[in-house]
């Protein structure tokens, strides 16, 4: 037999011992049951296969328990990660009864500046002594309003506060009672002179006190000598002692005054001025006629006589007056 021919021979009883397929694979898993992977092929297992397979079988389980399967890894991962995370958020939430970093850092702070030292110097019975704590008795120097020590002038107000009260002159108050402004009463005192009266906390004079005359015309005066308003407008009339006053004279060589303050005029000749009203001339009274007849000349009337009137007889030398 010639080598072609038995190279032939050969390559049959391997085709047919082992078989063949065409199939394609990575791993025996890709290949039909009974079949195995060689050289990315599938074909049945010869008698030189089964330690290939053994080996591969030996080799695939220690790889499978080194490898973890992608579910299990997942699930490790998220285990991982659920860990992670509550190890985070334990960082950043104190645990029950232990410190945050913030309080731990200020108690490492009140470490270094040593012990607080508590003071009640100048202070309110209940007031903080400064270490949180309330100091047992009054140390004020002024007065206490409740825990406040008030400064000096200042007082308690109704409010519960200190409360520095107000002056008359810091309210610009001439008399009476007032509001301090802390809830007590000042006395700002009374008014005198002219001004007698306290009107709004203000010293005012009495209104229309007195009336006067004042431009021609009647006013009224406070009591401290100022003018008003007009009383009585006198119009023509002339305004003489606090009145309007309508001079009064006689139509005829009248004398005397006016009965406001002004003369009427002087007689003349031997006239004479009678009752401070009349010139007039004495003509006597020989007891037979009266006045009115002896003053009948011309354009002369009777104005009177020394004690009767005009129509009386003349009896004793009665003196007639005419004008």
């Amino acid at each position: 037999m010639d080598h072609r021919a038995a190279l032939l021979m050969l390559l049959t009883l391997s085709w047919t011992a082992g078989g063949c397929d065409d199939s394609s694979c990575a791993t025996d898993a890709d290949c039909p049951s009974g079949q195995i992977c060689v050289d990315s092929t599938c074909r049945r297992p010869g008698p030189n296969d089964d330690a290939r397979a053994e080996s591969d079988r030996d080799a695939g389980g220690e790889a499978d328990e080194l490898v973890p399967e992608p579910e299990a890894k997942t699930e490790a991962h998220g285990e991982d990660a659920d860990a992670a995370t509550d190890a985070a958020d334990s960082a950043d939430s104190p645990v029950d009864g232990a410190d945050s970093p913030g309080d731990a850092a200020a108690d490492r702070e009140g470490e270094e500046d040593g012990p607080c030292e508590p003071s009640c110097a100048g202070r309110c019975a209940g007031a903080d002594n400064g270490c949180g704590s309330p100091c047992p008795a009054n140390d004020c120097p002024t007065i206490c309003c409740g825990t406040d020590c008030c400064r000096a002038g200042e007082t308690c107000g109704l409010a519960g506060q200190c409360c520095r009260p107000l002056s008359c002159a810091e309210l610009a108050y001439d008399c009476g009672a007032a509001d301090d402004g802390c809830g007590g009463e000042i006395d700002c005192g009374n008014c005198s002179g002219c001004a007698g009266q306290c009107l709004d906390h203000r010293c005012q004079p009495f209104s229309m006190d007195r009336s006067s005359c004042h431009q021609g015309d009647v006013w009224w005066f406070d009591s401290c000598g100022n003018a008003e308003f007009i009383r009585e407008d006198c119009g023509s009339a002339t305004c003489i002692d606090g009145a309007c006053c309508e001079p009064d004279c006689a139509s005829h060589d009248a004398c005397g005054l006016d009965g406001c303050g002004h003369a009427c005029g002087t007689c003349d000749g031997d006239r004479f001025c009678f009752q401070d009203r009349y010139c007039v001339w004495d003509h006597g009274n020989n007891g037979s006629e009266t006045c009115n007849t002896i003053c009948a000349w011309g354009h002369s009337s009777c104005v009177g006589t020394s004690s009767y009137d005009c129509g009386t007889k003349g009896v004793g030398g009665i003196d007639c007056y005419c004008w």
